[in-house]
Order: structure tokens, then C-alpha cells, then sequence
């Protein structure tokens, strides 16, 4: 039994190195054909690997796209209310008040009487006038007879002619000095002083009475200089008083030259009061709309500034990277500011602009909800 185990064992042997030599065999071309598939993977298909890897390591941050809209903004100023027209009434001859038809707060139209002063002295001197003139004409004619006759010289007969000609001037003067003793309204308005009585004697200059007409008013305010070129005459204004009441007007008036203390602009604004409401004096709020502009509404907590002082919004571009865009400020609230400046549509962060910085490349996620 021995001998023959002992016979058998070369094959056995064989047998084993057979099977060895297989099995080396077999892993040599499982070696061979994974090497193979290795090689055969697509190189984009690896760089898109890489690219979704480094992707998910950059930033996120919340976006929003945003479009600009057609927006009239306002500019707010603080002015005072005065009449439109108002006018301070002369004495234009030197007389006694004889009669003062108007009375103090009363509505005067214009061409009505005011005050009537004793035209007396004013008609003797009208016709101590009319006197001279018929003489010096008298004068005339007979020199010119002897002029013709040669019996007077040219220089005499100019003299005469030139002293018709100053009675005649005289006249005309005594004529209006009477018409003068009526002093009539030169506008429409409320009676707002009259300071002499009757029989009191007033000299050609003095004040007789103040007319105020507050059923038109101005509102008078300083734009500045930054702002006056974006406003012109016939911008619709909206005038608020401290009572509440408020009167719709439009822009009369812009200065062409800046104060010289405060540089800036006066302008004029024209409201009606029909209701002559007592408001002369007063101040106001004026609330003046500009032209229309493309604009973004945007939060204010999301503007920014650049290392400048510029003021802007961060936002991300086609790239993905992150992109400053300086603007300007035309109007703003608690809620919302309008701002110029940016492109019609772009896309804003919104959420995780704190820490990112312009030239990041960012992972961006866009908001479909309203901003």
C-alpha cells in the first residue's frame, strides 16, 4: 500500500503543478482585461467628475433675478407759502384822503377804487394850465404872422413855440396829478393794510394800502445742486401743510444761478386756494415728480459698498462668479429703495453675500419667489 501511494505521488504532483500554472494563467488575463477597461474610461467624463467635486465644495449662496420697471420718483423739499400776487399801493400825487372806499380784509378787484383824495388844489391847477396854454398858443400864432411878414426873428418865434410847447406839458402834468387823486387796485386780492384815515394828508410816495391775493399761492424752496438738473418748469407737485391739508400744483420757476451761502437752487411752485384758506406764511412739504426712469426696486439691507465708497448690489453672472454693480440711489423707504444704474435684468444675492467677495466663483441657487 505504501509503495503504491509512493508510485502515485509524481502524478500527483503534476497534476497540482498544472492546476498552479492555470490558476497563474487565469489572474494574468483578469489583470489584462481590467487594466483595459481602466484605460477606456472617457477623460471628459473624469473631468466632469472633478468639476461636480469641486463644485460642491464652493460657496452657496440664495439668489434673485431681478428686472427694472418704469418708476416715477419724487424729490421731498421743505418751503413756506406766500401769495402769488401781491402789491404795496402809492400815493402818486400829494393830497388829503377825502374818501377810502375799500376796507381792511376786503376782496378787491382790480381797477376798483381805494382811496379818493381831495382833487381840489389839482383842478385849480388844471385850469390855471389850460389858462397858459390858450395864452402861449395865442402868442404863437401872432409871432408866426410876424414872421412872415419879416417883422420877427427865427430865434423869437422858436422861443414862443418852445413855450407853448412847455405849457402843454404842464397841462398834461396838472391832468394826471388829478387822475392821481383815485387810486384804483393794479390787481385783484384781499385788502391787507391801510394806513392812513380819512382827512389825513399823505405825500406822493407814501403806502396807502397792501393787496394780497391768496386765492393763487407760491411755494418758494432750495433744491440742491445735485439734484435741481433733474427737475424742470411744469413738474407736477404735491404741497402737504402741517394741518394736513394738501394742494396739487406745478414747478413755475428754477433758479439759473445757485445761493451763494448754501449752493443751491430757489425754486417756485403755483397752487390754487379757492377755499382762500389763511395759509400765506406758512410752510409745507413739497413732494415734486420727476420724469420717469428704468428702475429696480431692490431691499436696502442688500446694497453695499465697494473699497471706494462706491454704494452697489453684489450679483453673479453667467460664470457663476461673484460680480459688484455700482448704482444710484433715487428713492427709498423702510421697505424697498429704487436705484439706477444697473442692467435691465441680472441676478442678485440675496442670502450669503457676507461671505463672499467680487471674483469668487459661487454656487449659486436661484429663488423663484417674489424678492
Amino acid at each position: 500500500m505504501d509503495l503504491k501511494d509512493a508510485q502515485l505521488s509524481p502524478k500527483r504532483r503534476g497534476l497540482v503543478s498544472i492546476i498552479a500554472a492555470g490558476l497563474a494563467s487565469l489572474l494574468l488575463i483578469i489583470w489584462i482585461m481590467s487594466g483595459n477597461t481602466y484605460q477606456s474610461v472617457d477623460p471628459d467624463q473624469l473631468q466632469a467628475k472633478e468639476v461636480e467635486s469641486t463644485v460642491s465644495n464652493l460657496p452657496k449662496v440664495q439668489t434673485h433675478q431681478v428686472a427694472a420697471k418704469t418708476f416715477t420718483p419724487t424729490l421731498i423739499l421743505q418751503g413756506t407759502l406766500s401769495p402769488y400776487y401781491q402789491a404795496q399801493v402809492y400815493a402818486r400825487t400829494s393830497s388829503q384822503i377825502q374818501e377810502r372806499p375799500a376796507t381792511l380784509g376786503q376782496w378787491i378787484e382790480q381797477g376798483d377804487v381805494l382811496v379818493r383824495l381831495d382833487p381840489e388844489t389839482r383842478r385849480t391847477l388844471v385850469q390855471k394850465a389850460e389858462a397858459d396854454v390858450h395864452l402861449h398858443r395865442s402868442e404863437l400864432e401872432a409871432g408866426e404872422r410876424l414872421f412872415k411878414n419879416r417883422l420877427l426873428s427865427e430865434h423869437e418865434k422858436l422861443r414862443l413855440k418852445a413855450t407853448a410847447a412847455a405849457s402843454e406839458a404842464a397841462l398834461a402834468d396838472a391832468k394826471l396829478a388829478l387822475a392821481h387823486t383815485q387810486i384804483n387796485a393794479p390787481i385783484a386780492g384781499f385788502v391787507n393794510s391801510l394806513p392812513f384815515e380819512i382827512g389825513e394828508l399823505v405825500q406822493s410816495g407814501d403806502v396807502i394800502a397792501t393787496l394780497t391775493d391768496t386765492r393763487n399761492l407760491k411755494v418758494k424752496a432750495y433744491v440742491a445742486q445735485q439734484d435741481v438738473g433733474r427737475m424742470g418748469v411744469g413738474n407736477p407737485v404735491k404741497v402737504t401743510l402741517l394741518d394736513g391739508h394738501t394742494f396739487v400744483g406745478e414747478i413755475t420757476f428754477i433758479a439759473n444761478l445757485a445761493d451763494t451761502a448754501t449752493r443751491s437752487y430757489a425754486i417756485e411752485a403755483k397752487i390754487n386756494n379757492p377755499e382762500g384758506l389763511r395759509i400765506a406764511g406758512a410752510s409745507a412739504t413739497l413732494e415734486i415728480s420727476l420724469p420717469e426712469v428704468l428702475a429696480h426696486r431692490i431691499p436696502p439691507s442688500l446694497l453695499s459698498l465697494d473699497p471706494s465708497g462706491q454704494v452697489g448690489i453684489l450679483g453673479v453672472n453667467n460664470e457663476q462668479v461673484v460680480v459688484f454693480h455700482p448704482l444710484t440711489l433715487i428713492s427709498f423707504d423702510t421697505e424697498y429703495a429704487r436705484v439706477i444704474g444697473l442692467p435691465d435684468t441680472l441676478e442678485i444675492i440675496t442670502l450669503g453675500a457676507g461671505f463672499t467677495q467680487p471674483g469668487d466663483k459661487v454656487e449659486p441657487h436661484l429663488q423663484e419667489s417674489p424678492l
